[in-house]
């Protein structure tokens, strides 16, 4: 899956399960508990989305690295809210923890450390098992666009 879907979905997931937590006085409530249930929300929508099987990026090495840091500037830059810091706060926790994965396999690559690449590999266990649709490079965009839009409109 690109890291587009992934933190796209994952900002959106730390958005929508804020309606499933209490609300008292104002939406700035226990704002922790908020942050770390939107982080939670974002690596749960890794694992999920990834469970379909998917297209992958054909680049490899400093090439891939490029391609995800831009990508991650780009959704850094039309994802978090104008609405404010915590807004703002909560989206990036839930890209955070959309991310989380597969920075795991890429720093256990790179540093080789065994932990990292046990994590990966545990929290990719269901990894393409889910055999319903093939998630092709322009579903993907699809899904990015789609979950942008829900941002935008929710976090306003």
């Amino acid at each position: 899956m690109t890291g587009s879907v992934h933190l796209a979905t994952g900002a959106a997931s730390a958005l929508l399960i804020q309606n499933y937590l209490s609300v008292k006085y104002d939406w700035r409530y226990n704002i922790g508990r908020r942050y770390f249930f939107g982080f939670v929300a974002g690596l749960l929508s890794h694992i999920i989305f990834d469970a379909f099987p998917h297209a992958e990026y054909s680049l490899h090495g400093e090439a891939l690295m490029a391609l995800l840091c831009l990508e991650g500037v780009v959704m850094m830059a039309v994802i978090p809210s104008w609405q404010g810091p915590v807004m703002a706060q909560l989206l990036t926790w839930g890209m955070i923890g959309a991310a989380l994965p597969d920075a795991f396999h890429f720093a256990g690559d790179y540093f080789d450390i065994e932990w990292l690449k046990q994590a990966h590999s545990l929290l990719h266990v269901f990894h393409g098992e889910v055999v319903f649709v093939y998630m092709s490079h322009p579903i993907q965009v699809m899904i990015a666009i789609a979950a942008v839009i829900y941002v935008r409109i929710k976090s306003s």
